[in-house]
């Protein structure tokens, strides 16, 4: 009989089978053999061996509990720790989650405000409605504008004051239906240094535009990027006009014979080599090309340690005569 023909062994037969049915293994192995001894031992074995792959498979599915639950652990630690405020809110629009940040920023303890409407604890009155309009809507359709994005908004403290935060949200699909996340951030000190770098800003222009001292701005270029009014005035220009236009040729335009770089003009000296300058009784040109006679301080720009262009501060010595002259290369004084 050939190989494959062959009836196989009652024992083999039955620790095969006993790796899946010991019970089966043995009946099998006590018809087909004269001793029921042999039954019985290869059902022992059969059992035996699917007690073993139990264990096995029922320590490998403990470690795997065990290491989602670490998992799940260490994560809850982090956003515990975490330096914005985390909070969940489920598809009803009830809060699910609530670490110890959004504590602080809202003034609402955790074991307060879970389970609440997210609504009516943090948006502010007058957004309640758009709020719970928009989250009908993403139940409906799926459309989310506001999901995994930065945006600025308003939010609601306990104390009843609105203040600005950065929010950024994102949905999970759970089996109770989606679920949102959310990082807050309070921002109320970005906006104050936000708005204290504006009032600066305007103090700063409206000084500059007050002062009776001529000052103007040029790029590294030397093109005007900035006149007072006072420097209009003086110079016979208009300053909205001339702005993206080279300084040097109005204040130079009745000398220096078209030449004019760091070593001709204190201008192109300031850009070129990063240092201050100073020169006392020069000589500056009007846009009609008559000239008077003043005292000038120029500042280089930098930024990042790059020469971006260079301020310039004259002062006219309006007591003496006016006269019409050409400038000269002795006239200009670092």
């Amino acid at each position: 009989m050939p190989a494959f023909e062959r009836t196989p062994h009652p024992w083999t037969l039955a620790l095969v089978v006993g790796l899946t049915c010991p019970y089966a293994a043995g009946l099998i192995a006590f018809r087909q053999s004269d001793r029921p001894v042999v039954g019985i031992a290869a059902t022992a074995v059969g059992a035996a061996l699917v007690a073993v792959w139990l264990v096995h498979r029922a320590w490998r599915i403990d470690a795997a509990a065990r290491g989602a639950q670490e998992n799940a652990t260490r994560h809850a630690e982090v956003v515990e720790r975490a330096y914005e405020g985390f909070i969940s809110m489920d598809a009803s629009g009830r809060i699910t989650g609530w670490n110890a940040r959004a504590e602080a920023m809202f003034g609402w303890p955790r074991e307060e405000i879970l389970g609440k409407e997210l609504a009516e604890m943090i948006v502010p009155p007058e957004h309640r409605s758009a709020h719970r309009a928009g989250l009908t809507h993403y139940l409906e359709t799926g459309e989310g504008p506001v999901l995994n994005k930065r945006i600025e908004i308003t939010a609601w403290h306990r104390l009843g004051r609105e203040f600005p935060v950065e929010l950024a949200i994102w949905s999970i699909e759970t089996p109770g239906g989606p679920a949102f996340n959310a990082f807050i951030q309070d921002i109320s000190d970005r906006r104050q240094a936000e708005s204290d770098s504006e009032d600066l800003a305007s103090n700063l222009r409206m000084l500059l535009e007050t002062s009776g001292e001529g000052i103007f701005e040029v790029d590294v270029q030397g093109r005007w990027t900035y006149v007072n009014v006072a420097a209009a005035q003086w110079l016979g220009i208009d300053r909205r006009r001339v702005i993206g236009n080279d300084a040097c040729r109005v204040l130079h335009s009745d000398g220096i014979d078209g030449v004019c770089d760091h070593q001709t003009c204190v201008i192109r000296y300031v850009l070129h080599t990063g240092q201050r300058a100073r020169y006392d009784g020069g000589w500056l040109c009007r846009s009609d090309g008559t000239t008077f006679l003043a005292d000038c301080r120029t500042h280089p720009t930098i930024v990042g340690g790059t020469v971006k262009g260079a301020v310039v501060i004259f002062t006219p010595r309006s007591a003496l005569p006016e006269r019409v002259r050409h400038l000269s290369d002795d006239s200009i004084t670092r």
